[in-house]
């Protein structure tokens, strides 16, 4: 699982309500990678098949405490093509 899981999705799998889960930067990042590239209804379906990520209101909360500069963001294109 560790290949293929972070800590805190290991955690979320185990435990029986993710929402006690402390999300890592990490899993955020690689859940808002996903929601971009799926889209919000295609999340939603990994959601569903129990895949243990932040729900995107969660996502919505730590992208509010991002500050964005004037210009062309390149660390989001870094992110998004990883």
């Amino acid at each position: 699982l560790n290949k293929i899981f972070n800590d805190d999705q290991i955690q979320a799998l185990s435990s029986s309500n993710s929402r006690k889960v402390k999300w890592s930067n990490n899993t955020t990042m690689k859940a808002l990678r996903l929601k971009f590239l799926c889209g919000s209804n295609g999340y939603q379906e990994l959601l569903k098949q129990q895949i243990p990520f932040p729900s995107e209101r969660t996502l919505r909360r730590r992208k509010e405490n991002v500050n964005f500069q004037e210009g062309i963001l390149y660390d989001v294109f870094d992110i998004l093509q990883k």
